[in-house]
């Protein structure tokens, strides 16, 4: 089998990631992959793909017009049994070259989008956000079959989407343990020097893109809560800009004691190690990959108390509070850093449920299912 995959970029979020970490274990299946970028990006994944021999096509530099032509025309060059897009603009212009296409399209479903509180908080405005939901919807009629990455997905998309749910497929994404590490009290006090921090200090921490979908200003306005509470506490917030930065979160974070704003890393899980506790503040999510690597590497979580991070991460591997809900926050952080023993519990139950659920393997198992099955029906077409 050969799957030909169309993405926005390779920028490092969850749904980038979680390509790289599943497709060596794909080609182990017999699913072999070339990827397709249509913008640029800081090229970080892009190394990886290429160290798992993964060919690359990028398109970033091209119009939208063009993309199309040549998303048709590596249809035709690597003659794959299968399109998978993935991401908006992935999506729609993939489907707009369906017609031409020598294979069908599958599309993950990485978000519950097009609700109110994406119209509200989008920099695009209501307008904009319906438009795109507009396009999304008429062009998905060209779709072999929908991958969503939670039943949560599932059950929303196939509404907005007008999608009928028997033509969606669950997949949960998985994680690469090799490439998270394990934790130890050696890396936990390497990343702490490396930041400054000292050994016993209490760290919060949240990875997250600085966007009103993650809830950072959330985290950032909690902590005035947590520091009467704890006065040491900090908490480090690791993200890439988004649409929040454009609004002064990185001056907001900034201007509250114990923030420290690291900006776009690339060892989250080294930051892992070093926390105490992940918060988790987002307002909606797909599945919330960050809570995936948080249970590999047992930290202890909090989360908005939203459906897909109770599908993820289980009632035993973390404490949820409300979103929005910065004193609710604070109060379940402090909870997390002064009661260690229910802490190392949930961490415990959250590696547990990873082994079981969120491992590139099982990722593996239920992609190459999920792929079978978009191809048995194409066939009986």
């Amino acid at each position: 089998m050969r799957a030909l995959y169309v993405i926005d970029s390779l920028r490092g979020g969850g749904a980038e990631q979680s390509l790289v970490d599943v497709l060596p274990s794909l080609a182990e299946r017999g699913c072999d992959t070339e990827v397709v970028v249509l913008q640029r990006d800081d090229g970080c994944l892009r190394r990886s793909l290429s160290n798992i021999d993964v060919p690359l096509h990028d398109l970033g530099d091209m119009s939208a017009l063009a993309q199309v032509r040549a998303i048709r025309g590596l249809t035709h060059s690597v003659q794959p049994d299968l399109v998978h897009t993935t991401l908006l603009r992935a999506d729609i212009l993939g489907r707009l070259a369906c017609p031409f296409l020598t294979a069908p399209i599958v599309t993950t479903l990485p978000n519950d989008s097009y609700g109110p509180e994406h119209r509200r908080g989008s920099k695009h405005g209501p307008l904009g956000v319906a438009a795109a939901q507009a396009v999304d919807a008429a062009t998905a009629r060209v779709v072999r079959r929908f991958h969503a990455i939670a039943e949560s997905v599932a059950l929303v998309m196939s509404r907005r989407l007008m999608i009928p749910r028997a033509h969606i497929d669950v997949v949960p994404r998985g994680r690469d343990r090799s490439r998270l590490g394990t934790r130890s009290a050696a890396r936990r006090a390497a990343t702490r020097a490396a930041l400054g921090i000292d050994p016993d200090t209490p760290l919060i921490l949240v990875a997250a893109r600085l966007d009103p979908q993650k809830g950072v200003d959330v985290a950032v306005r909690a902590m005035q809560h947590v520091r009467a509470a704890i006065p040491d506490a900090l908490l480090a917030v690791a993200g890439q800009p988004g649409n929040l930065a454009d609004e002064g979160a990185v001056a907001l974070g900034r201007d509250v004691p114990g923030v420290m704003m690291l900006g776009h890393r690339h060892d989250v899980p080294d930051l892992m190690c070093a926390a105490d506790v992940l918060a988790c503040p987002s307002r909606w999510e797909g599945l919330g990959g960050v809570t995936l690597e948080a249970m590999a590497l047992e930290l202890p979580i909090v989360a908005s108390d939203i459906a897909p991070f109770r599908e993820a991460v289980g009632v035993a591997a973390a404490a949820f509070v409300p979103a929005g809900d910065e004193q609710a926050l604070a109060g379940a952080l402090v909870a997390a850093l002064r009661d260690r023993a229910a802490a190392d519990r949930a961490a415990r139950a959250g590696r547990a449920r990873f082994e079981s659920r969120f491992t590139v393997d099982v990722a593996a198992d239920g992609m190459a299912q999920f792929y079978r099955r978009a191809l048995g029906q194409a066939l009986a077409s």
